[in-house]
């Protein structure tokens, strides 16, 4: 499913990554997917492989069933892999996220850099 802008704003507020899909899989309503199994990916640097573990089997203790891809690639790599919905969650900081979609940036706090990356992801 095509990437959404709720998507890459639940990347950034986990660390700013996000669930990639127009039903959202924790979801208890029965709207979502819920017993859906969730893909945890990482970049390719150990800081962020130890956090997407860290999210992993934080949802592993809750009862999601969790697939590990970690090491995918650079941001350009993972952002396609949330886009094609390979991968569901990558930790992502929300100061290089906004760097990414928009460039430079005067928001320098993070009420501004969330405003301006609510913005600035796309459609």
């Amino acid at each position: 499913t095509p990437m959404t802008r709720r998507t890459l704003l639940g990347t950034a507020l986990l660390t700013g990554l996000a669930a990639c899909s127009s039903n959202d899989p924790l979801n208890s309503d029965g709207s979502g997917s819920g017993s859906a199994d969730l893909i945890v990916g990482s970049a390719n640097f150990t800081e962020s492989e130890i956090i997407a573990e860290v999210y992993a089997q934080s949802l592993e203790t809750v009862g999601i069933t969790i697939k590990r891809r970690m090491q995918i690639g650079a941001r350009d790599v993972y952002v396609k892999a949330l886009q094609d919905g390979s991968v569901n969650l990558v930790p992502e900081y929300s100061g290089n996220l906004l760097q990414f979609f928009q460039g430079a940036s005067s928001a320098s706090d993070e009420k501004s850099v969330m405003a301006s990356l609510r913005k600035a992801v796309p459609a």
